[in-house]
């Protein structure tokens, strides 16, 4: 029978001191790569391509700006694009009012609005310093 087989390969056969001297210059290591992916991943050339890649990213690159404060929209002239700028309404809610206007003719107030599938009493509050009727 052979004692002391295989403490060679644990733990306990590596003294404290060589390990030490091993972790401190791994961790450091691991500390630097960590700020270099950070460094890299902000990039503005990273932005830019993973704006490319990214469908998501995309989107929100299509997306319609927010109307400004002051600004107001007319729901009886308003094209797509300036509906989609109200809070809430995206591309189909935006046709939808576009379809109920052409199909009913000018809106008579903003409540109005309720009337179309998909346009809340909440969206029409939310938009109704934004609104105006011509």
């Amino acid at each position: 029978m052979i004692t002391g087989a295989g403490t060679a390969a644990t733990s306990e056969a590596v003294p404290a001191e060589n390990k030490r001297q091993f972790l401190l210059p791994a961790a450091a290591a691991a500390i630097l790569a960590l700020l270099f992916l950070l460094l890299a991943f902000d990039s503005p050339k990273y932005r830019e391509v993973s704006a490319t890649l990214s469908p998501s990213a995309q989107t929100i690159a299509q997306a319609p700006e927010r109307a400004e404060p002051g600004t107001r929209i007319d729901i009886n002239t308003a094209d797509l694009s300036q509906l989609q700028q109200l809070k809430g309404v995206g591309e189909k809610k935006a046709q939808a009012i576009l379809d109920y206007r052409e199909k009913n003719g000018r809106f008579r107030s903003l409540d109005e609005l309720t009337l179309i599938s998909g346009i809340s009493a909440s969206i029409v509050e939310n938009n109704r310093e934004l609104l105006t009727l011509s």
